[in-house]
């Protein structure tokens, strides 16, 4: 287990993670990146929601910007599901 906070990004949101870093690659044609807002509305498209605990019940919410960051920076999930 981990002492403090939670588990990490690529560990409870493999897909998630994957998808993220793949939308953040810059256009071949353009040169350009989506914005992190935008990848964050790209995957809660795709079914990617946050569960954020409000009053005893779990509300799924699009990943926070922040959040999408600290995906794209941080490691690949593994393919075979193992950490």
């Amino acid at each position: 287990g981990w002492c403090e906070g939670g588990s990490p990004l690529h560990i409870r949101f493999p897909e998630a993670v994957r998808l993220s870093k793949r939308l953040h690659r810059a256009n071949p044609v353009t040169g350009l990146r989506r914005s992190l807002r935008k990848i964050s509305a790209e995957l809660a498209a795709a079914g990617h929601m946050m569960v954020r605990k409000y009053r005893g019940s779990e509300v799924p919410r699009p990943f926070n910007p922040a959040t999408i960051k600290r995906m794209i920076e941080g490691p690949m999930p593994s393919s075979d599901g193992t950490w």
